[in-house]
């Protein structure tokens, strides 16, 4: 798995293009955020929601997983349920909204046996500060295959 699709889900969200299909991304979007990479020690049990037959399950359709900012209160509302109504999931996966064919997915760490989420390798040393120069070129060039560009 990359991290493009935790990079769109996350700091992408509202974000508009121009005319030109540019979109930039301020300063106060990523500043005091960073990268964490982790991995499993143990199979999760995550609650699907990819396709049709997982939303009609829980009586929804793709508007739980694509929705605008707007809805935003209501999707972690759905949130809050899914997680009373299956007491033994981890958390839960769908598709990208910004990366589609993409799967981001949200894990529930007070749910999570303890050693089951360890850090992981990967192209940059992690956790990485996005406000870090290394940070900094490291977002600058992942955000730029999705035509955003930010300033430092």
């Amino acid at each position: 798995m990359h991290d493009g699709p935790a990079l769109a889900e996350t700091l992408m969200r509202d974000v508009p293009g121009d005319d030109r299909g540019y979109r930039f991304l301020p300063k106060v979007s990523w500043r005091s955020r960073q990268l964490s990479r982790l991995t499993t020690t143990v199979d999760l049990s995550l609650i699907a929601l990819r396709t049709g037959k997982d939303l009609g399950a829980i009586g929804q359709d793709s508007w739980l997983t694509s929705c605008d900012a707007d809805d935003y209160p209501q999707t972690r509302e759905w949130s809050r349920w899914l997680r009373q109504t299956d007491p033994t999931a981890h958390g839960a996966v769908w598709l990208s909204k910004r990366d589609p064919g993409e799967t981001v997915m949200v894990i529930w760490e007070d749910r999570c046996p303890r050693g089951a989420l360890v850090p992981a390798p990967g192209p940059i040393a992690v956790p990485c500060r996005f406000d870090a120069d290394d940070g900094f070129v490291w977002l600058r060039a992942n955000l730029g295959h999705y035509r955003v560009a930010i300033r430092q």
